[in-house]
């Protein structure tokens, strides 16, 4: 009974892994005459490091900048080597990136790093992330008018909230090439940074402590008077209206329709 196709994917990845190309692998190879199966098996392996490395370094543009692309390269390569691939796309691979960076002690010199990195691929994920039909900017305002108490408030598909004890806005968009190159003071205000996606374009914001608060209460739908209520105790009336009609106006927090009944 021949093998089946799951045995044989698991035996060539184990072979892509694995430098010294395991016999599970080697059946299914065949040799070309000049070369044998670990030989063929190490050009291809070769091959997926390289793109995997490429992917990485589309994916994190901010922290690649940051270290420079050699100490990069020596990254992405230490974390190929021991992160295969699960998905057959490659917008999926690069995820526990940030978490790498974070534990790697020759990094540790640059604590804000993981911080960043996790904004890259945050962004990364809100440019593929499913499409929403927007409101009208009319039909908001409207509803905002008259019939507010019947708006369900929820957060679009592929926003984020990124917090850091770092002034991690103003570093990722000096990375990012968004701001001239300065010297940022790591002392100075912690930055939390809301990601969303409006129509194609990703946009980066600092949040406000009541924007903060907005996105994480905003984790279940609510409706647009008890969310008024749930944030009172902390930020006066006007703040809090104030800042949830530019949330629905800059897209990040969406409102749908929706009477009590």
């Amino acid at each position: 009974m021949s093998d089946s196709l799951d045995a044989i994917y698991a035996a060539f990845m184990a072979g892509i892994y694995d430098a010294k190309t395991p016999e599970a692998i080697s059946k299914y190879v065949r040799a070309d005459g000049a070369r044998d199966a670990g030989q063929l098996l190490a050009i291809y392996r070769s091959s997926v490091h390289e793109n995997l490395i490429a992917t990485l370094e589309a994916v994190y543009p901010a922290v690649l900048r940051g270290l420079g692309a050699q100490p990069f390269r020596r990254l992405a390569r230490d974390y190929v080597a021991c992160t295969p691939s699960t998905s057959p796309s490659l917008d999926d691979y690069g995820d526990h990136f940030p978490a790498y960076i974070a534990q790697h002690r020759a990094l540790s010199e640059y604590p804000y790093l993981a911080g960043i990195a996790q904004l890259d691929w945050t962004w990364h994920r809100a440019f593929h992330a499913a499409d929403l039909e927007p409101v009208a900017t009319e039909t908001l305002a409207l509803w905002l008018q008259e019939c507010s108490h019947a708006l369900m408030l929820f957060l679009p598909p592929g926003a984020a909230l990124i917090s850091s004890k770092w002034p991690l806005y103003d570093i990722w968009r000096m990375n990012r090439g968004l701001i001239a190159e300065q010297t940022i003071d790591l002392q100075s205000e912690a930055q939390a940074c809301l990601v969303w996606r409006q129509d194609y374009d990703v946009c980066v914001a600092c949040a406000s402590p009541c924007e903060r608060a907005i996105f994480q209460t905003s984790k279940k739908p609510q409706y647009f008077g008890t969310k008024v209520d749930a944030l009172l105790s902390n930020f006066d009336a006007s703040e809090v209206v104030n800042s949830l009609i530019q949330a629905l106006q800059r897209g990040w927090l969406v409102a749908e329709y929706r009477p009590q009944e």
